[in-house]
């Protein structure tokens, strides 16, 4: 059975802490994952998992299969 792979982008914020207060930058990452949004935000967590950050936004880009098809050259 095929599993369909999507590519997500994951906007979040990371907090960094100073003395006269918190300041929280802004990024976005691009992760691939099977399924849904919360497996590539899970992910996402796990390698960040020493950090504090919140998720602020994410978007299904695209198929992944899709893309390849794109990309690559078509052989036949």
């Amino acid at each position: 059975m095929k599993r369909t792979m999507y590519l997500y982008k994951v906007e979040y914020q990371e907090k960094l802490c100073y003395d006269d207060g918190d300041v929280w930058l802004d990024f976005s990452k691009n992760v691939v994952a099977f399924e849904d949004a919360m497996t590539a935000v899970s992910f996402l967590l796990t390698n960040l998992k020493d950090k504090t950050i919140r998720i602020c936004e994410v978007t299904r880009i695209a198929c992944v299969d899709d893309v390849y098809r794109n990309i690559l050259p078509h052989k036949e």
